[in-house]
């Protein structure tokens, strides 16, 4: 049964307003979701809500660094917020908060902080340090953390007009972190790593996308995958991964599979409507057979509405299946998705434009 986020005491999100449940992760059925939204005064906020046999309070997550300062100057309809989230424990977990401008603006003003979760509260901890050229402002993608000390960040970074992108990723190994300016790549734009493994990315060169292997040490290894597709989320197993996004052409989403012999995609289900797949941390592999999507599609041009829509890789093919609305609840979409097993998992989304999971 869909369970309803709440909201921190004394916010609202503004009516006119993005407002989502962004992130969610899970280590032994307890799981973290983390939603965004800006209120009447377009100021953005983040909080948090823990989920086992019942939703927990809203905790706020503060923003007191290089992003509170972007959301003061650059409070407005423009402004774009985005969270990424890792937690290694039921008690223990890492977010990337990022301020940004969606259109025009001062992209030198984008900036992103480090919080980590104690079970109880936030507290911003250090980030790494990315020596950007002067005039550039940086997001945080997608990060990935076995403990407080271990964890790998992948983002982008832009110049005040934003015709002058790059990758970047961050390592950190004993709380050190070492940064590397990606050479060849825009931006990234999903992140999944698995036990000692090294951990796979997805980024946009300037024709296309490509593949990353991250090594501990640094070290990175593109592979090239097909431009006909722009894949924007990535899920990986130790065997397999599987990517989700749309064709450029039609816009209609597509899905993918990559194993050390190549790579397949093929036309996501229902073909004939548009989609809503690809947005970071929407896909998850639990092993070589079995992997989750999760998105929307349109119901109605007319009034807007869409519907949950949910991809299943299952005996080597992607089956759609179309999870039932909360009761009361005309339109939603599925934004995260998060999976001990194939028999256990969780989705997050947002309904009728409230914070819901």
């Amino acid at each position: 049964m869909p369970e309803t986020a709440p909201l921190p005491i004394g916010t609202e999100p503004a009516s006119d307003s993005l407002s989502n449940v962004a992130a969610v992760d899970c280590v032994r059925r307890a799981c973290l979701a983390i939603a965004e939204f800006q209120d009447a005064k377009h100021v953005w906020h983040f909080s948090s809500t823990g989920f086992d046999h019942e939703s927990g309070p809203a905790v706020e997550i503060p923003i007191s660094g290089a992003a509170k300062t972007a959301d003061e100057v650059a409070s407005g309809p423009d402004e774009q917020g985005g969270v990424a989230l890792s937690c290694w424990s039921a008690r223990g977990c890492m977010a990337a908060v990022s301020i940004w401008f969606q259109t025009g603006g001062s992209f030198e003003r984008d900036a992103f902080e480090l919080v980590r979760f104690d079970g109880e509260r936030w507290m911003t901890v250090p980030g790494p340090e990315l020596g950007l050229p002067p005039g550039y402002g940086s997001q945080a993608v997608q990060l990935r953390c076995t403990s407080p000390e271990s964890c790998v960040i992948v983002g982008s970074a832009s110049n005040a007009l934003g015709d002058s992108m790059h990758a970047w990723s961050a390592v950190s190994t004993g709380g050190r972190w070492r940064a590397t300016m990606e050479p060849g790549l825009s931006s990234f734009d999903d992140l999944s790593c698995i036990g000692n493994a090294p951990c796979q990315a997805l980024a946009q060169k300037d024709e296309g996308n490509a593949l990353v292997t991250l090594g501990s040490d640094g070290s990175t290894s593109v592979r090239d995958l097909p431009n006909a597709t722009r894949f924007y989320a990535l899920g990986c197993s130790s065997q397999l991964c599987a990517f989700s996004g749309a064709a450029p052409e039609d816009g209609g989403g597509y899905l993918g599979t990559g194993t050390p012999s190549g790579v397949s995609t093929t036309n996501a289900y229902p073909g004939d409507r548009p989609l809503m797949l690809g947005n970071p941390q929407t896909v998850a592999c639990t092993s070589a057979s079995f992997c989750a999507a999760v998105g929307g599609y349109e119901g109605n041009s007319t009034d807007g509405t869409s519907f949950p829509l949910v991809e299943v890789y299952v005996d080597n093919s992607w089956k759609a299946t179309g999870p039932a609305l909360p009761p009361g609840i005309k339109s939603g979409t599925l934004n995260g998705v998060a999976c001990q097993s194939a028999q256990d998992c969780i989705a997050i989304g947002q309904a009728n434009g409230y914070v819901r999971p």
